[in-house]
């Protein structure tokens, strides 16, 4: 079975986005509004990007290994919330 974790690529877009977030935050709260306007148009392009990316990976993924990571990623949610 092939590994259905997403690519390497989409998990540092991941990163990059959040830190785009972060980024935007501390410039709406120092008021820096055309800044924070900068960091969102990166940040939504970066945001574009990584939604095509994740769209190629799942034309890739089968449906039933999905579904199984899924049910097995419930079920750890399931006990952590009992922890």
């Amino acid at each position: 079975m092939p590994p259905c974790g997403p690519a390497v690529e989409i998990e540092a877009l991941t990163s990059e986005i959040a830190e785009y977030r972060r980024r935007k935050e501390a410039a709406v709260d120092a008021q820096e509004y055309t800044q924070a306007a900068l960091i969102r148009d990166k940040e939504k392009a970066v945001e574009r990007r990584r939604s095509e990316l994740i769209r190629e990976w799942a034309a890739t993924v089968d449906p039933v290994d999905l579904a199984e990571a899924v049910v097995s990623l419930r079920e750890m949610v399931a006990i952590l919330r009992r922890t």
